[in-house]
């Protein structure tokens, strides 16, 4: 058998060098095979013809996103300075949720005309998307994978040795569960302990992303520093279990006033949304070493899918067994976890003095 004779760096092919540099695969490669993975899984909708298709066309395309969700945010984060990577996150929070707005739009109309090929129109629009998406990521210059100017870190678990990082990212799952309350568990408490008209949840949900949108990135610009971390999370932390209350207290009125009390609510669960997302930032990612981006940004990143699983397992029957009540202890655990970012901060600003 003829042994393999590894190439040095610096004889290596200015293609082969441009594509694979020193330390590790490129960042916009992996982006770019999330994006062709997310069209594969999205083709296998279209042609899911059954449950078990469709579970497999589900699982790996949430796979796929987790995965390009932490290399897209680390390929942004490495072209930011530190003291930039707040606005740079909030920026890629402002322009999700407004493709999350828009796609509600398009789901919506789909779903009012209810036929098939509008199913089928939507499920291949999205693959081409991401195909797209795709290609312009492997278009993407390699240089900017090296803005760092160090190799990647190739330990798997190195990111995880950082305690806070850990910490912040458990306490943002419970705040990130605001997500399951908006799309799957204030709806089904409207339509089923309410007198609230249905179009509320979808107005409910425009307004969220609206104000996300008009309020994430002028917030953010104001937190720079642990001190400014520390009060954004206390103002989280203020509104939050209000929110909650509002919520369940909409079982209480008619319609009209319901539905005003609901949507009150959406403002105050908004702004405690954008008021927690910096402190979490910052605290998590902003001292990150540019050769754990990817790490830090995939411990982050898990945050989401804890709290879509928490939201499922356990607020879902929490609300709906324990009503009122149970909003109450939602909005006690929100705050508490808010409150938990506030001192971090709080002890972070301590020990740099």
């Amino acid at each position: 058998m003829r042994s393999r004779r590894s190439v040095p760096d610096d004889q290596r092919s200015p293609v082969v060098a441009d594509a694979f540099p020193k330390g590790g695969d490129p960042l916009h490669g992996q982006t770019a095979s999330g994006g062709l993975g997310a069209h594969v899984f999205l083709l296998v909708y279209l042609g899911a013809d059954g449950p078990w298709p469709y579970a497999v066309g589900a699982v790996g395309f949430v796979v796929a996103q987790t995965g390009l969700g932490a290399a897209r945010h680390a390929l942004v984060a490495a072209q930011a300075a530190p003291e930039r990577r707040v606005a740079a996150r909030a920026l890629m929070h402002t322009l999700l949720n407004a493709g999350m707005g828009a796609g509600t739009v398009v789901g919506a109309l789909v779903m009012a005309l209810d036929v098939r090929a509008g199913y089928l129109a939507l499920y291949g629009a999205g693959a081409l998307v991401a195909f797209g998406c795709a290609v312009l990521l492997a278009g993407l210059p390699s240089e900017l994978d090296r803005r760092g100017g160090q190799a990647r870190d190739r330990r798997v678990l190195a990111a995880l040795a950082d305690g806070r990082l850990v910490a912040v990212t458990a306490l943002t799952s419970l705040l990130q569960l605001s997500m399951p309350v908006l799309s799957v568990v204030l709806l089904l408490w409207l339509a089923t302990r309410t007198q609230v008209p249905i179009w509320v949840v979808a107005v409910a949900l425009g307004l969220n992303t609206v104000l996300v949108l008009l309020a994430q990135r002028p917030w953010s610009a104001r937190v720079d520093s642990d001190a400014s971390a520390a009060r954004s999370a206390w103002v989280a932390a203020a509104v939050l279990p209000v929110a909650c209350v509002m919520f369940g207290a909409g079982a209480l009125g008619g319609p009209g006033a319901a539905a005003a009390v609901v949507l009150a609510g959406i403002v105050l669960l908004t702004l405690g949304e954008v008021a927690v997302g910096p402190p979490a930032w910052h605290l998590a990612l902003r001292e990150a070493p540019v050769e754990l981006q990817g790490r830090y940004q995939s411990v982050f990143g898990m945050a989401g899918a804890l709290a879509r699983i928490l939201g499922s397992a356990l607020v879902l029957p929490l609300i709906l067994f324990a009503g009122i009540a149970g909003w109450a202890v939602l909005g006690a655990v929100m705050s508490a976890a808010a409150a938990g970012l506030a001192l971090l901060a709080r002890r972070s600003c301590r020990a740099s003095r």
